[in-house]
C-alpha cells in the first residue's frame, strides 16, 4: 500500500475501471522528484490486470530529437509477427519507428502521427483495452507529448486512458485533470519511516522527517543529518534519490538548467532579478521558467525559489560546479559591494581563504541576524570562519554562528560551535558562547566567571548586555545580590573596572527610570522577573517581556522566546493572569525540552508551582517543586531553589498548614540552608510574616516586616511597603489593627497587586468578624472570595466564604431536641476537635490564636454536656447525616 497516496490511486483505479468498459480519459500525476510518482504508476499496472499497458520511460536521448520519446511505444504496439498491425497511418508510424530523429530532413506532423496513433491504439484495444502510462512526461520530446496529447484528447468515448505524470506544470497537458502529490502528512512519514528503516530512533526519525519534508524517497534515502539542528552541514543526497536527479537535470532546456543554478545560491529572488542574470548567461528564463517550472521553482509575491532543501541539495550535488560558478559570476555582476545577496553568493561558491571576502560575509551575517534572525545568518558565520585566513577571526566567527545557534535553541549545534571554536583558538572570545550555554544548560557560577572573562575589548552595548548576564548568572548562584549596596560587594571588586561601571548602569536601568519603549528589544534591559518583583517594576517589565517575546518569535530566535517566556509567565501569576501565566509557563517549558535548556526549563516551571500553590493543589505544588529542585541543583541554581521553596511554604500558609509554611519558609533566610536567597526571602517574607503571626511567633514576624520595611525604602516598592504595613497591623493590638488594614488596602488602591489586596480584605473581614462586628465585615469577606476567584484561588475563596457563612447566624448540632446551638465558629473548632486535632492545629487552620480556640472549646463542652474532645465524636455524628 502506498502510504499516503490513497486518493490518487482511487482516482486512477476508477480511470482504469472506465477503460475497461469503453470509457476512456486521461489524467495527470504531478509532483516533484521522489514524490512517489512511477511508485503510483507500478502500483495501476499491477492492478490493472485486464488491460494492455503500455510504458513509456524517461528517453536517454536529447530532448530535442523528435518523436525519440514516442519510439519506445510503437514496438508495444507490433503484432505478433513482428510488425504494426496494419490501418489508418500505419505507414506513417512505421516510418516513425524506423526513422533516425536526428538526421531527418522534416518530421511529420504530430497531429497526423497523433491521429495514426490513435487508429493503432484503438485496434489494439478491441482485443483488450489499452493503459498508456507517460512516466516523467516533461522530458519527452515536443513531438512526442503533441502527439499522446491528441490521444488523451480522443480518449474519452474508447477503450483507451493515457496517464501522464511530470514535475512540471505544463502548457500541453493544462486541459487535462490533473492530481497533485503533495507532502506526505507527518503521520505517514512517521509510518513510512517505522516500517523501512527500523533501527533509526525517535529522535532521528523525526530529524528525517523535517529535513525531508513529507519526500517519500528522501525518507526511504537520506542519511540522517550529523548535526540536524545546524545550518552548518548541507543535506547528504544519495543513492535512488541522487540517482533520480542526475536523470532529469541533464534533460532540461538549458534556461531552466541556468535558472536553477543561479537558485542554488540564494533562498529566492526577484523574479526580474532571475530574468536579469539569466540574460546575462545568454538564455530567456521567461516565460518557460517562470511560467512553466512549477515543481522546479517555487513563485509567490513576484519572488522564485527552490520548493526545498532536498531540491536544493540535489542541484547542487548534481549541476556541474563550472555551471554553478557561472551563474554565480552572474549574479555577482548585478549586484553591489554591500548587497546582502552579494555576500550570501560570494558565501556559496567562494572557496580559497580570503580576508576581505570572509569580512564582506561576517558584516552581512551581522545585518541579517539583527533583521531577519538566526536561520539565515548562521550559514553566513560558517562561510565567513571557513575564509579567514587568521585563527582568531575563524573562532571568533565560529562563536558568532554558535551564539546564533543558541539563540534559536539548537544547543547541540552551539556546543560543536564552541568546541571548534576553542580549538582554532583558545581565546577569551570564545567565553562568550560558553557563558550562553552555561547560564541556560550549565552551572550558573561558571557562567558569570566566563562573561567576565569575556568582557575586555567589547563595545559598549556589547559590554553592557555582557554585565547584564553577569549579574543574572551571579545572582542565580547566591554570589551577588542586586538589592545590596554593590560596592559593599566582594564579587563585584573583583571586575575590571569597565565591568563594573557596566554593572553599574544596568542596575540603574533595571529601575526603568527615564527608559522608554525603544529600549524594550534588548534583552538586557530586562530584569529578571524575581527581581522585577521584588523591586517594585513587575508591570513595567512585564510590558516589555510582552513585546521582547513577540519580536524574538518573528525573528525565530527560540531561545529568547522561551527566556523571555519564563520570566513573563512568573510576572504574569504574580500579578493575578492565571491564564495568560499557564499559557505562557507551557509554551516557554515545551521550548525549553526541545532545545536542551534546563536552566530556562527550570524557570519556566516556577510559574506552574506558584499556580499550584494558589490553587491550593500542595500535592501538585510538592510534584513540581521536586523537578525544579533536581534542575535547579544540577545548575547551582539557588535563587531558583529559594523561589521554589517559597511557593511551598506559600502552599502550605494558602491550606492552613501554618507550622509546615513556617519550617519551609524561614531556611530562606539561613546563609546554611541550600535554599537560602535574599531575592527568595524578600518575596517570601510576607508569607512567613503571616504564618508566623499565626503560631504566635511575633519576633519573626517582626523581622519579616523589617525585612519588607528596608526593601521599601532603598527600592521605593510599593508592594514592599504595603506588606510591610500588612505584617504590622496583623502584630497590632486593638483598633490599630483596623486602622491599619485600611491603610495597607488604600495604598494598594489602583496598583496591579491583586492577590496581597484580597489578603488584606481577607484578613480585615475576619478581624472585625472576631470583633463581633459582622455587619462590617461581610462587604470585605465578599470582595476577597470574589477576588480570590478571578485570581484562581479556591482554596483561599473557600476560606473567605466559610468566614462570610460565619457572620449570617447559629449553627445546630443536628441533634433531636437540642436547646442549645453552636455559633459556626464553634461547630468548626468542635469537628476539628472530635477529629483529633491539637488547639495549636485548630489555631493554624482557622486563622486564631490557641487560647481563643481553648475558649471556644470550653463553650462547646457546656453546650453539648461533654468533658474531653473524646466525648464530641459520638455527639456530632448525627450532624453529619443532617
Amino acid at each position: 500500500m502506498l502510504l499516503g497516496r490513497t486518493p490518487e490511486l482511487t482516482s486512477l483505479a476508477r480511470l482504469a475501471s472506465g477503460v475497461a468498459v469503453g470509457r476512456g480519459g486521461a489524467r495527470v500525476v504531478r509532483g516533484p522528484i521522489g514524490s512517489g510518482r512511477t511508485s503510483l504508476l507500478d502500483e495501476l499496472e499491477r492492478r490493472a490486470t485486464d488491460l494492455a499497458v503500455l510504458r513509456l520511460q524517461a528517453p536517454t536521448t536529447s530532448q530535442s530529437s523528435p518523436y525519440a520519446g514516442l519510439q519506445q511505444l510503437l514496438p508495444q504496439l507490433r503484432c505478433p509477427e513482428g510488425s504494426i498491425e496494419g490501418g489508418p497511418g500505419a505507414d506513417l508510424l512505421i516510418e516513425v519507428a524506423g526513422s533516425d530523429p536526428e538526421h531527418a530532413e522534416r518530421p511529420a506532423r504530430p497531429d497526423a502521427v497523433g491521429a495514426a496513433l490513435l487508429a493503432a491504439l484503438d485496434r489494439r484495444a478491441r482485443d483488450r483495452p489499452v493503459l498508456v502510462l507517460a512516466d516523467d512526461a516533461d522530458t519527452f520530446d515536443d513531438e512526442t507529448m503533441l502527439a499522446l496529447r491528441f490521444v488523451a484528447g480522443r480518449a474519452s468515448a474508447r477503450a483507451i486512458g493515457v496517464v501522464f505524470t511530470t514535475t512540471l506544470q505544463l502548457r500541453v497537458l493544462e486541459q487535462i485533470g490533473e492530481l497533485e502529490l503533495t507532502p506526505l502528512s507527518p503521520a505517514d512519514s512517521s509510518s513510512l519511516l517505522e516500517e523501512h528503516r527500523p533501527g533509526t530512533s525517535a529522535a532521528e526519525r523525526d530529524v528525517l522527517a523535517r529535513t525531508a519534508n513529507g519526500n517519500p524517497l528522501a525518507l526511504l534515502t537520506v542519511p540522517v543529518p550529523r548535526t540536524p539542528e545546524s545550518g552548518l552541514h548541507p543535506i547528504e543526497i544519495g543513492g535512488a534519490l541522487r540517482a533520480a536527479f542526475a536523470r532529469r537535470v541533464p534533460l532540461l532546456r538549458p534556461e531552466v538548467r541556468a535558472a536553477l543554478a543561479v537558485l542554488t545560491l540564494v533562498p529566492d529572488l526577484p523574479l526580474h532579478q532571475l530574468e536579469a542574470v539569466t540574460a546575462h548567461l545568454g538564455q530567456d528564463v521567461l516565460p518557460r521558467v517562470v511560467l512553466g517550472a512549477a515543481g522546479w521553482v517555487r513563485i509567490e509575491a513576484g519572488r522564485a525559489g527552490l520548493p526545498d532543501a532536498i531540491t536544493r541539495a540535489a542541484l547542487v550535488d548534481v549541476l556541474p560546479a563550472a555551471v554553478r560558478r557561472e551563474a554565480a559570476d552572474a549574479l555577482l555582476a548585478t549586484l553591489s559591494r554591500g548587497d546582502d545577496l552579494r555576500a550570501r553568493v560570494l558565501a556559496a561558491v567562494s572557496t580559497a581563504p580570503d580576508a576581505a571576502v570572509a569580512e564582506e560575509i561576517a558584516r552581512a551575517a551581522r545585518r541579517i541576524g539583527s533583521r531577519r534572525g538566526p536561520a539565515e545568518s548562521i550559514p553566513l558565520w560558517s562561510a565567513a570562519a571557513r575564509l579567514s585566513p587568521d585563527a582568531r577571526s575563524a573562532s571568533a566567527r565560529l562563536v558568532a554562528a554558535g551564539v546564533d545557534e543558541w539563540t534559536r535553541g539548537s544547543m547541540g549545534a552551539a556546543r560543536e560551535l564552541h568546541r571548534r571554536g576553542r580549538l582554532a583558538s583558545p581565546d577569551a572570545v570564545v567565553d562568550e558562547l560558553g557563558a550562553l550555554l552555561e547560564l541556560t544548560g550549565g552551572d550558573c557560577s561558571t557562567a558569570a566567571r566566563l562573561v567576565a572573562r569575556a568582557a575586555p575589548g567589547r563595545s559598549e552595548p556589547e559590554l553592557l548586555a555582557a554585565a547584564a548576564m553577569w549579574i543574572t548568572a551571579a545572582w542565580r548562584a547566591g554570589s551577588f545580590d542586586p538589592l545590596a549596596m554593590p560596592d559593599d560587594q566582594v564579587l563585584l571588586q573583583s571586575l575590571a573596572g569597565p565591568m563594573r561601571a557596566a554593572v553599574r548602569r544596568v542596575l540603574e536601568a533595571w529601575r526603568f527610570a527615564g527608559a522608554d519603549a525603544a529600549d524594550q528589544q534588548e534583552l538586557w534591559r530586562i530584569p529578571p522577573a524575581a527581581l522585577a518583583a521584588a523591586t517594585g517594576v513587575q508591570d513595567e517589565a512585564l510590558r516589555r517581556y510582552r513585546a521582547f517575546v513577540e519580536e524574538s518569535r518573528a525573528r525565530g530566535a527560540s531561545t529568547l522566546v522561551s527566556t523571555a517566556l519564563a520570566e513573563q509567565s512568573f510576572l504574569e501569576a504574580l500579578s493575578g493572569r492565571l491564564p495568560r501565566a499557564a499559557a505562557a509557563a507551557a509554551e516557554a517549558a515545551d521550548l525549553a525540552t526541545a532545545s536542551d535548556a534546563p536552566v530556562v526549563l527550570a524557570h519556566a516551571l516556577l510559574a506552574q508551582t506558584w499556580i499550584a500553590a494558589l490553587r491550593g493543589d500542595r500535592t501538585e505544588t510538592e510534584r513540581l517543586a521536586e523537578h525544579v529542585g533536581a534542575l535547579a541543583r544540577a545548575s547551582g541554581n539557588r535563587v531558583a531553589l529559594g523561589l521554589v521553596r517559597w511557593h511551598r511554604g506559600a502552599a502550605a500558609l494558602f491550606t492552613g498548614a501554618t507550622e509546615a509554611a513556617v519550617d519551609l519558609l524561614a531556611p530562606l533566610r539561613d546563609p546554611r540552608s541550600e535554599s537560602h536567597h535574599p531575592t527568595a526571602a524578600l518575596l517570601a517574607a510576607v508569607d512567613l510574616g503571616e504564618a508566623a503571626v499565626r503560631i504566635g511567633d511575633i519576633a519573626l514576624a517582626q523581622q519579616q516586616q523589617a525585612l519588607l520595611h528596608h526593601a521599601a525604602t532603598s527600592t521605593g516598592s510599593t508592594w514592599s511597603g504595603a506588606s510591610a504595613r500588612f505584617i504590622g497591623a496583623m502584630i497590632a493590638d486593638g483598633d490599630a489593627v483596623e486602622s491599619e488594614l485600611h491603610g495597607v488596602r488604600a495604598d494598594l488602591i489602583g496598583e496591579r497587586g491583586p492577590f496581597l489586596r484580597a489578603r488584606v480584605e481577607l484578613v480585615l473581614g475576619e478581624w472585625l468578624r472576631r470583633a463581633r462586628r459582622r455587619e462590617d465585615s461581610r462587604a470585605f469577606l465578599a470582595n476577597a472570595a470574589d477576588e480570590f476567584d478571578a485570581l484562581g484561588a479556591p482554596t483561599l475563596a473557600a476560606r473567605a466564604r466559610e468566614a462570610l457563612a460565619m457572620t449570617t447566624g447559629a449553627h445546630r448540632t443536628g441533634s433531636p431536641g437540642e436547646e442549645e446551638v453552636l455559633t459556626a465558629q464553634e461547630a468548626r473548632i468542635a469537628a476539628l476537635a472530635a477529629d483529633g486535632a491539637s488547639n495549636k492545629s485548630i489555631a493554624a487552620a482557622l486563622f486564631i490564636s490557641p487560647r481563643t480556640v481553648g475558649h471556644h472549646l470550653s463553650v462547646v463542652y457546656r453546650k453539648l454536656s461533654v468533658a474531653s474532645r473524646s466525648d464530641l465524636a459520638g455527639v456530632l455524628a448525627p450532624s453529619a447525616e443532617a
